[in-house]
């Protein structure tokens, strides 16, 4: 097994070094391969998804906690679109504001869709799973969309999102309802949130990380965000 993983760490044009690496970090597209191999190696069709539930949200560093610190899911989201460069520049999310709530639209920037399958399941669920660890439930979306196909596990993906969860879509996609939004977040701390958001806003404007490139997990006031944003389906802009 051991011999196994080897081989797919090189096929992903890594090494065991660039994994052991703390923080590691390594190109969008050579995360992907490094997932799409390890799924075809141990014949998990879900491991992107399967990972993202054995995860430690908080290992997603500076992120994690200062959208933690934040009053509500709703503001969390804000705070992710806003500073998610800090960790993943392969991702880009747009939040827009619909009548019935926010609509997170996710684009990922240097990751081939045929590669990128597994990674973008991963992001997605763990993003999630960080979300509710924050408001201290396990609370549903209304719907989730990905531009990839799948034929298999439609079930578990729509068990651990808890709605229905669309494949061949137009765009990668969460929606959140006016109801989760409005959450509070167990984690909430002011004084953490006001301490921590300088250092983010340098660490995305000053960080020199060559674009699709990314923090790996381990191996394996803002407020007003949304408040603004109240005419339908207007884009809000961190």
């Amino acid at each position: 097994m051991q011999f196994v993983r080897a081989s797919w760490i090189r096929r992903a044009g890594l090494s065991e070094n660039d994994l052991e690496k703390r923080p590691p970090r390594i190109s969008a597209a050579a995360q992907g391969k490094l997932l799409e191999y390890a799924a075809e190696a141990t014949d998990d069709h879900a491991l992107g998804l399967h990972l993202a539930q054995q995860s430690n949200p908080r290992e997603a560093g500076l992120l994690f906690y200062v959208a933690s610190a934040a009053q509500t899911i709703g503001d969390a989201l804000s705070l992710y679109a806003r500073y998610c460069r800090i960790t993943n520049e392969a991702v880009r999310p747009k939040l827009t504001r619909s009548p019935e709530g926010v609509k997170v639209q996710l684009r990922f920037v240097g990751l081939p869709r045929r590669h990128a399958r597994q990674n973008i399941e991963f992001m997605t669920a763990a993003s999630l799973k960080g979300l509710r660890e924050m408001a201290g439930r396990d609370f549903r979306l209304p719907q989730v969309s990905f531009a990839h196909a799948r034929n298999s596990d439609l079930r578990e993906f729509e068990r651990f999102f808890g709605c229905p969860v669309e494949f061949g879509a137009s765009m990668d996609q969460l929606d959140f309802s006016n109801e989760t939004l409005a959450l509070p977040l167990v984690t909430e701390d002011r004084h953490l949130l006001e301490t921590l958001q300088p250092i983010c806003g340098e660490a995305a404007k000053e960080r020199k990380t060559p674009k699709g490139r990314y923090a790996l997990p381990s191996r394996t006031k803002c407020k007003s965000g949304f408040r603004t944003a109240q005419r339908k389906d207007r884009p809000w802009r961190p």
